[in-house]
């Protein structure tokens, strides 16, 4: 086979020295009930949701439970569990607006979700 490229290009070809081992890695996915609530959350207008309205809705949802004695303080208390787990995979941000806290998906968030719930 005669080459076109002028000077002659030397083609590069692994060898076993160029093999490098990766450290083992754990992947995870977040759980089921974090992809659903960041789905209450995309769908709501403008993809942003006050954290009582987002209570409700994940009460609705069945994506926390609160037994039907305990007060809304119980409710917020298990939305908080979801809302710090989110957090910390750097899924959503909480904007703070007069007395009330707005929750929406941030960039990495956005991101996620269409590969996670596409």
């Amino acid at each position: 086979m005669v080459s076109n490229v002028w000077p002659p290009v030397a083609l590069h070809r692994p060898s076993l020295k160029d093999i490098v081992l990766l450290p083992d890695y754990k992947i995870e996915i977040p759980k089921q009930n974090l992809i659903k609530c960041m789905v209450l959350i995309d769908t709501q207008k403008n993809g942003k949701v006050t954290k009582k309205n987002l209570k409700d809705l994940a009460l609705k949802e069945k994506l926390i439970h609160v037994a039907e004695k305990k007060t809304d303080t119980a409710a917020y208390m298990a939305l908080k569990n979801i809302i710090e787990l989110l957090q910390n995979w750097n899924f959503i941000e909480i904007e703070k607006r007069g007395t009330s806290k707005i929750v929406f998906l941030s960039e990495d968030g956005k991101k996620a979700l269409k590969f996670l719930h596409p």
